[in-house]
């Protein structure tokens, strides 16, 4: 038995056509009915797990919110959380010193933003229409609400790598990478997409040999350190493709060599 842990946006969802999707989808119901396991790992929340579920039409586990969330076929559950006033201190930060960018996270089943006049719905190249579902935020909610599983902030890309490394000096007590070209994340401390699939190969008695990993961003590093069958999408960030082992125009493609 062997477990295949994809991410989702660039991966699993190519960012082609619907056919590329269908033959990755067609894949994985093939190695599932062949008596493996499959799990997404990605940067989205738990909300898109029946989806994903609806979409394969088979039973698989989910790794949400870059690790903080794990849901498994069988039921059983795990969650990390944040202090919910780093995303108020990430608010002040950007504010204070002017910066282009925007504070996002889920509180109350809503997508909340720190503001909606920056970057991104002032920039028509990235804008879509869901970013309209967004909330701006309340301080009270924050100041009085749950703890959270993830935090994201929108910057433009040429501004990331400069703000990431200003976000780490901030000591927020948080787990910092990025998901996409344009995205910082922040998920609790001992949180990654690695966490997670060790306590997936943990509860299934898995072999390190076992688990095939694949993903394009360079928040699937992690994961890529959990096993020597390591796919990276030839989409895939450079550095993703310095760690990886294998390069693969899709999911499909890295089944079919395993067959």
């Amino acid at each position: 038995m062997k477990l295949l842990i994809s991410d989702l946006d660039g991966t699993l969802y190519p960012k082609t056509t619907d056919q590329a999707l269908q033959r990755n989808i067609e894949a994985v119901r093939e190695f599932i009915d062949h008596g493996n396991l499959f799990a997404a790992a990605t940067a989205r929340g738990k909300w898109h797990y029946p989806e994903l579920v609806q979409l394969i039409d088979r039973p698989l586990d989910y790794i949400g919110s870059n690790g903080a969330e794990i849901l498994c076929h069988d039921g059983t559950t795990r969650f990390l959380t944040l202090d919910n006033l780093i995303f108020l201190s990430l608010v002040d930060y950007l504010d204070q010193h002017h910066i282009d960018a925007t504070v996002a996270t889920g509180l109350n089943n809503q997508w909340v933003w720190s503001w909606k006049n920056r970057y991104p719905i002032t920039d028509p190249s990235v804008y879509n229409a869901g970013f309209d579902d967004a909330i701006v935020m309340n301080r009270d909610d924050f100041e009085q609400g749950s703890d959270l599983l993830r935090i994201q902030i929108f910057v433009r890309p040429e501004q990331k790598d400069e703000l990431m490394t200003q976000i780490k000096q901030l000591d927020l007590g948080a787990t910092i990478t990025s998901s996409d070209v344009n995205l910082i994340d922040l998920g609790p401390l001992n949180c990654s997409k690695a966490h997670a699939i060790e306590y997936l190969r943990g509860k299934y008695g898995l072999d390190r040999k076992a688990i095939i990993v694949a993903g394009d961003p360079d928040n699937d590093l992690p994961m890529f350190e959990t096993t020597s069958n390591t796919y990276c999408m030839t989409n895939g960030t450079d550095r993703l493709k310095q760690a990886a082992n294998h390069i693969v125009d899709s999911v499909a493609d890295l089944l079919r060599d395993l067959s």
